[in-house]
Formats: structure tokens, sequence, C-alpha cells
């Protein structure tokens, strides 16, 4: 492989994880504006938003780490907005999020695990689990 194809093919994986970038960056942005504007977050997962604040922050240690610049800055945003939704999450959320809430799903997995599945789906209103 000469160097002008090691170039095209460098400039084709760096056009690659750009656009990676731009889109994990603006992903969860018109979710961030909808719970703003409407304030409504009761079909928010919470579970959901940690894992991804976890997920994002293993993803921008690995940019430190790394030394990588773009991947650092794509995440540092990401992690941001995710911050954002949870910060509206808790403000907004009819339950504060917490002892209490983890109370309720350990109670309504003992519900679950002594009755049969559709019992539980009835006594507890829970379709499914996550």
């Amino acid at each position: 492989m000469g160097n002008l194809e090691r170039g095209t093919n460098m400039e084709i994986i760096t056009i690659i994880g750009l656009v990676a970038a731009a889109l994990s960056t603006t992903s969860l942005l018109p979710q961030l504006i909808r719970v703003w504007k409407t304030k409504s977050v009761k079909d928010l997962s919470a579970v959901m938003c940690g894992i991804m604040c976890t997920s994002v922050i293993l993803w921008l240690t690995y940019g430190v780490l790394a030394s990588d610049i773009p991947l650092m800055a794509s995440n540092a945003m990401v992690f941001a907005q995710t911050v954002g939704i949870l910060t509206l999450k808790a403000k907004y959320s009819p339950q504060p999020i917490g002892v209490s809430s983890f109370s309720a799903i350990a109670s309504k997995l003992k519900i679950l695990s002594s009755t049969s599945e559709q019992e539980a789906e009835e006594t507890s209103g829970l379709p499914f689990l996550l």
C-alpha cells in the first residue's frame, strides 16, 4: 500500500470518527430540549441516564488516557447533556429519585418473585422489568 492510499484511508477514518463524534454529541440534545420545554420526565428512564453517564465517563477516561482530543471533547459534551437530563429528571419527577425509588423497585421485584407473571403484572402495574 502506497503513501497516497494510506493517507486516503486515514482521511476516511478521520471523517468517520468526526461524523460519529458529531452524532454522539447531538444525540441527547433533542431529549434535553424536549424535557426542558415540556417539564415532563415520566417516560424518561433514570436507569438509562445513569448507565449513559457511566458509559460516557468511561469513554472520557479512555480518551484522556489515549490523548484523543476529539474523543474527550465529544464525550465531555455528551456527559454534560446527560447530567442536564438527570438534573431535570430529579427536578421534575413527581417522586424523588433515590432510596425510596430503590425501595419501590425492590418491593415490586419481591411481588414478582412470589406470584405468577400475570398476577405480578396486575398487582405491580409493571408489564415488564426494565
